[in-house]
Formats: structure tokens, sequence, C-alpha cells
């Protein structure tokens, strides 16, 4: 999705860039948000993979790049990128760590060393209540060192790229009848992001409801997703689009975003589908959207498919309800603007 608050800050920092002595911003791989960091630092980046793998473990390529650089300031966006945060600290840098990562992130990339964090940066930035709670609670930072900044999205370059394409031409693409609602979902198609709860979704639905709904997941398929188990798939009522640079008019086509994430810090698809109107139903324990759709969503309380699909067509068959929501969505997302920050 675009422009997420760290490459918010990045783009600050680029602006600035005149009046720095040393920028540089490193790309561990060529990932989804590639181009976007590349429009925003084109010569700035550094890729260490590309020419340090072979010869470099990472602890040994971050310390090379911090030695060479000689940064002010370290900035670390993931959990992922944590060894220039060791590193850093190692040449008593000054280190900032943006978490956008739960516990299971942190058990996966970190093991038993995550109760060693604490001691990674001198402050910690966190989008939402749930990851402030796993730092301060679970992980032991001091809460005077984590700093809640939520999310942003650029509300106008959003709609403007939703607008690209009609509604309807996406509809037809969709193979969507007039009276067919279009349910949504957004992510790599992997377990974390409940992909497979998503499809158990529309089966319900459609068993439910023969012909009413469409679902449709938009998101890249990694090689490893054979091991996902999807149960029967109602082939007429489920479409998988693969990865778009702009999902937007489907997401604007759609009439609700189905978040099935069994983890997901702050998820900006929810901020985006309400700044289309788009309102969301909810795993209320993934994570941080329950932050967002307060006042403009539906939350379900365990991960349970057949609770989410009656949720779904709760909100879709009261009209009434469904207007409220997504005006709401639509008013509440001007907090998590950009131009709000």
């Amino acid at each position: 999705m675009l422009h997420s608050i760290a490459l918010y800050i990045k783009q600050k920092i680029a602006e600035r860039n005149h009046k720095l002595s040393s920028f540089a911003v490193v790309s561990k791989h060529d990932g989804s948000m590639h181009q976007e960091f590349m429009d925003s630092f084109g010569s700035s980046m550094i890729y260490p993979h590309h020419d340090m793998s072979a010869v470099l473990d990472k602890h040994d390529r971050a310390r090379y790049i911090l030695e060479q650089t000689k940064p002010k300031l370290v900035y670390v966006n993931t959990i992922d990128s944590y060894e220039y945060a060791v590193e850093a600290k190692k040449l008593n840098i000054p280190t900032i760590f943006h978490v956008h990562e739960l516990e299971n992130a942190f058990d996966i990339v970190l093991g038993k060393n995550k109760f060693a964090f604490k001691s990674y940066a001198d402050e910690f930035i966190v989008p939402s209540q749930a990851v402030k709670k796993l730092l301060e609670n679970t992980l032991k930072c001091s809460s005077e060192h984590v700093h809640l900044v939520p999310e942003c999205i650029d509300i106008e370059l959003v709609r403007k790229n939703a607008d690209l394409i009609p509604s309807k031409d996406i509809r037809a693409q969709l193979g969507a009848r007039p009276d067919q609602k279009i349910i949504i979902g957004v992510g790599t198609f992997i377990k974390r992001k409940g992909a497979d709860l998503f499809a158990k979704i529309a089966s319900h639905t459609e068993h439910r409801f023969p012909g009413k709904y469409k679902f449709v997941w938009i998101g890249r398929t990694p090689n490893f997703y054979d091991s996902l188990s999807l149960g029967p798939i109602p082939l007429n009522s489920f479409i998988h689009i693969e990865e778009t640079p702009n999902p937007f008019p489907y997401i604007k086509a759609a009439d609700v975003l189905a978040l099935t994430s069994r983890e997901d810090p702050f998820p900006l698809v929810v901020l985006e589908a309400m700044s289309l109107g788009v309102p969301s139903v909810v795993f209320e324990k993934s994570g941080g959207a329950m932050e967002a759709i307060k006042n403009c969503g539906i939350s379900v309380t365990e991960f349970d498919t057949k609770e989410m699909a009656t949720a779904i067509a709760s909100m879709c068959e009261d009209e009434i309800l469904y207007k409220s929501f997504s005006e709401k969505a639509i008013a509440d997302s001007h907090e998590y603007d950009v131009t709000y920050h």
C-alpha cells in the first residue's frame, strides 16, 4: 500500500537532504515498495545484499555500512533489519526503532533474544496500542521511550488512483452482477494474512446466500503457498488476483473490506478503505485495526469464520447501518491523512 508513516518520515528526511551531511537509505531487498523508495531517494539507496552476502554475515554487513556512512542517527524501520540497531548501539550511534510487528514476528526473527530488544534502540515508535502494549508489557521497554505514532496515508493520492478505473469496469472485470456484493481482502496470500480464513468465509457465505456475494482477494502468492490449507473454495464466488501496483479501484468497487489477518499491527488497507467509504469487518485479536474502525466497522471477537460471515452479511443487508458506517469511515479517515500529521 502507498505511503506508510515510515515512508512519509523518510520522504521528509529526503526533502531536508541538503541540510544533512550524511544521508543514506539501506534497502535489504527489492520489495513491493521498491519503486516508491527509488522515486524518493534514488542515488541515496544502498543495497548491501548485492555485493556482500557471500562474504559477510548480516551483522558484519550492517557494521560495515555504518562505518562507511558514519551516520549521526540510525532509523530502523522493521524488525527484519534489527542488526542495524544492534550494531549502531555498539558504535554509540543514536538509534530510533520503528516497530511494525507483533509478537509472532519477534518470535520468528529474534526467538529468545526478543527480551533483549529493549536495549536495541534509544527510542521506539509504534503504530498502535497493540504494539505499544507488546513493547511495554512483554518486552519491558520503558514507556517513556515508546512513542505512539499512528500510520498515515495520502488520502488525495488514494482517491486519485482509485478513480483511474471506474467501479463499473472493475465489477465487469470481476463478473459481478449489479445485485452482487463484493467483499475484498488485500495482502500476501499467506496464513498470517488469513487467506485461508477468507476462503472459508467465502464458502460459508455462499452456502447461506448462494450467488449473492463475490469474494475477491488481491495479493501476491509466495512460492510456499501450496502448504496453505484452503479447504473447498466456491469457484463462482471467489477470485484471487495477483498483486497489482494500484489496488485502489478494486477497493473502491467493493462493498466491504474483510480483514482476516491473524496478526497485523496496524493495517494500512483499513485506512485506505475508510478513505474510500468502504467499511471493514475485522478480527478483534489480530492487532491494531480495531483502533481505526471503532466507529465505522464491525469486530469479531474470535477467529471464527462463520461469525465473520454473519457480520459481513449483517452489514451488507442493513442499508441504514451500511450507510452510517460508510459515512463515518470517510470522516474518520481524515485523522490518518498525511496532512493531518
